[in-house]
C-alpha cells in the first residue's frame, strides 16, 4: 500500500511511509474498542513483534569497511561523548529521572533499534515511550541533518 504514497527523495521513502502508516494505525485503534485486547495478552505479542522487527534492523549492519573510516569513528566517538555531557548537565539541571535520560540518549543515538529496549529494562511498561522518543529524534535529527546539508551546500556555493 505505501507504493501509492510520494517518495520524496532522501526524506521519506516507502518504508518510511510503512511505519507512518502503521503508526498511525496503532494510535487510531488505541481510541476503539480495540485497546481492551490489552487484557488477552496482546502486549507479548507486541513486544516479539518490536524486537522482531529490531533484530531485522540490526541484522542489516555490516563492519566490512571499518579501517577505511578511522577518522569518522573518532569523530563519533567525540560526537557521543559531547552528547553524554550535555544530556547529563541538562537532566541534571531539568531533574529529570535518570531513566528517563538514558532512554533519550538511546534514542537519539541508537535510534528505533534500542531505545525501547533500553527504556523497557529501566522502567517496565515503558517501551513505547522508547519508540516515541526514537521516533522523535528520528523527525528531528533528520530535519536538521537535511537544514544542515543544504546550509553547507549553499555555503560551499554548491546548486
Amino acid at each position: 500500500m505505501s507504493q501509492y504514497f510520494p517518495v520524496i527523495k532522501d526524506v521519506i521513502s516507502p518504508y518510511a511511509w510503512v511505519i507512518i502508516l502503521v503508526s498511525l494505525l496503532g494510535i487510531g485503534a488505541s481510541f476503539t474498542p480495540l485497546k481492551k485486547i490489552e487484557a488477552y495478552g496482546s502486549n507479548k505479542i507486541g513486544y516479539f513483534m518490536l524486537y522482531f522487527v529490531l533484530a531485522t534492523i540490526g541484522a542489516k549492519a555490516s563492519i566490512s569497511n571499518v579501517g577505511d573510516t578511522l577518522v569518522l569513528i573518532a569523530a563519533g566517538f567525540l560526537i557521543v561523548a559531547i552528547h553524554a555531557l550535555v544530556l547529563l548537565v541538562t537532566a541534571r539541571m531539568i531533574r529529570a529521572p535518570l531513566f528517563l535520560a538514558a532512554v533519550a540518549s538511546q534514542a537519539n543515538v541508537g535510534g528505533v533499534a534500542s531505545a525501547p529496549m533500553v527504556a523497557e529494562i529501566y522502567q517496565k511498561g515503558f517501551a513505547s515511550v522508547g519508540l516515541l522518543l526514537a521516533i522523535l529524534g528520528n523527525i528531528i535529527g533528520t530535519c536538521f541533518g537535511l537544514l544542515t546539508g543544504y546550509v553547507c551546500r549553499w555555503l560551499a556555493g554548491s546548486p
